[in-house]
């Protein structure tokens, strides 16, 4: 990844919602997938529910060579290990199921439009959902990052996931590729959601797991990234960079 690489997008606000949340993070990276700097293009599969044993990880993506990514998000408060949930699941990646995955997706995916021919309209006016509504977004909290965002989600994430859009296309052709590969790498990405005066920091755990991941994976496939909502005269903008790791 390009360590100066910047990019700053409208996130449809005026003002910030509250201190943003891991999840916030995970949901800007459906929104605009280049915030990771990606040397060719990703889309998404799903993004696990925090405290997933099947599906370690917060976002699953999939890239048009067919790799499989995989993106675990902390907050930037205080020192986070973002490489422990890969520990010890190296050869279970790459061995991974390109079946299980398109299942997931595919379930997921319906619920998920099922999501937004229900809800969409109203988003701006819910507070509070009062039951788990299951999609390919991050879904935990009963959406909580969803309502925190609700212009980007009616907006960006939605159009993109609707029937016809290319979306579907791309990712099933990108499983495809996964599924006639003979070594299936991949790639594994710490991010990092940064609020107002945070800063990326690594554990003593993350700095240990971070050299053994680099060791079991390979350090071109070991990635960190960071993400930040700022305030500007034209509203919110989602800003990224590569952090340096202390």
């Amino acid at each position: 990844m390009n360590q100066d690489f910047i990019v700053e997008r409208p996130a449809y606000s005026s003002a910030l919602p509250a201190p943003p949340q891991e999840e916030d993070g995970t949901l800007w990276l459906w929104a605009w997938p280049e915030l990771l700097a990606w040397p060719c293009n990703i889309q998404w599969l799903f993004s696990p529910v925090v405290g997933n044993k099947q599906f370690p990880g917060d976002l699953y993506g999939i890239n048009e060579t067919g790799r499989l990514t995989l993106v675990e998000t902390k907050r930037a408060v205080g020192r986070a290990d973002p490489y422990e949930d890969f520990i010890g699941k190296i050869s279970w990646f790459r061995t991974m199921s390109t079946a299980t995955l398109r299942s997931r997706w595919e379930k997921l995916l319906r619920d998920e439009r099922r999501f937004i021919e229900k809800y969409l309209s109203m988003l701006q006016q819910v507070t509070r959902f009062e039951r788990t509504l299951p999609g390919v977004v991050p879904y935990s909290s009963r959406r909580f990052a969803v309502l925190q965002w609700p212009e980007l989600y009616r907006s960006r994430i939605a159009p993109m996931l609707a029937p016809g859009a290319d979306y579907e296309t791309k990712v099933a052709k990108y499983l495809s590729r996964r599924e006639g590969s003979v070594m299936n790498q991949v790639s594994y990405v710490a991010l990092f959601t940064v609020p107002r005066g945070g800063v990326p920091q690594l554990s003593k755990s993350g700095r240990e797991n971070y050299a053994r991941l680099i060791a079991e994976a390979g350090r071109e496939n070991v990635h960190v990234r960071a993400v930040q909502a700022l305030e500007t005269s034209q509203g919110i903008a989602i800003r990224a960079w590569t952090p340096p790791l202390q």
